[in-house]
């Protein structure tokens, strides 16, 4: 049997290697005195391959072998990975705010199971405190949707 932390430490290996290989063939380095755009790039993919690569040699020696997943548990990731990308699709159609609450609330009733008031409260806070932070505090902008907000 396949064991966990080897087939997340090859996905990291690879991935690693990809956002090394494109910082440094696509985004342009620079030097020390004057970084290019992928100089932290580069830096962050380098430790990503260099982690993970002694992540799956720790790992190779070890004797646990458990399963990447246990029957049925891959569900819920598999339904968070459709909810957000949802929230992705609704992004422009409905705006920052709104498809922020739609996300807080699928999230909340499908994998969070929770109570109706939680679920109001997280949308109602979440989404215009997302928004406060990004638009007004630090200038980002955002999708305003068909509403305009």
């Amino acid at each position: 049997m396949i064991k966990a932390q080897r087939i997340v430490g090859s996905l990291f290996t690879v991935l690693g290697i990809y956002v090394t290989l494109y910082s440094f063939i696509n985004l342009g380095v620079g030097t020390m005195r004057k970084p290019g755009p992928g100089f932290f790039t580069l830096i962050c993919g380098s430790g990503i391959l260099i982690l993970s690569v002694l992540w799956v040699i720790i790992e190779w020696k070890s004797k646990d072998d458990t399963p990447l997943f246990e029957k049925g548990a891959w569900i819920s990731p598999l339904i968070g990975i459709g909810i957000t990308l949802i929230y992705a699709l609704l992004m422009e159609p409905l705006g920052y705010i709104l498809s922020t609450a739609v996300f807080i609330v699928l999230w909340q009733v499908i994998i969070a199971k929770a109570k109706i008031l939680t679920i109001i409260v997280f949308a109602v806070i979440g989404s215009v405190s997302m928004y406060v932070l990004f638009k007004v505090l630090l200038g980002v902008p955002v999708s305003g949707g068909f509403f305009g907000f």
